[in-house]
């Protein structure tokens, strides 16, 4: 999600992003609920009022996010495998 407006307000676009992807044959995985969840509001995210990019919180939430998701699919130890 970005870090504008509300979650329901990107949502209309946020399912024809993920509806694009999928017939192009990619795999989506969707955070947009996760972020809803965490209770902050998108503008909560970014860096400031000047700087829109995502602040360090997002970041974290994001890596956990990905995380949480490989090692459900069994691919976290892998991962640690392809580790130098």
């Amino acid at each position: 999600p970005t870090n504008y407006g509300t979650y329901e307000m990107q949502e209309p676009l946020y399912r024809l992003a993920e509806e694009a992807c999928r017939d192009a044959g990619l795999t989506v995985v969707s955070r947009m609920g996760r972020f809803a969840e965490s209770g902050k509001a998108p503008s909560d995210f970014r860096i400031n009022l000047i700087d829109g990019h995502p602040n360090a919180e997002y970041c974290a939430l994001v890596s956990k996010f990905v995380f949480d998701d490989l090692k459900q699919r069994g691919q976290v130890a892998a991962l640690r495998e392809q580790i130098p």
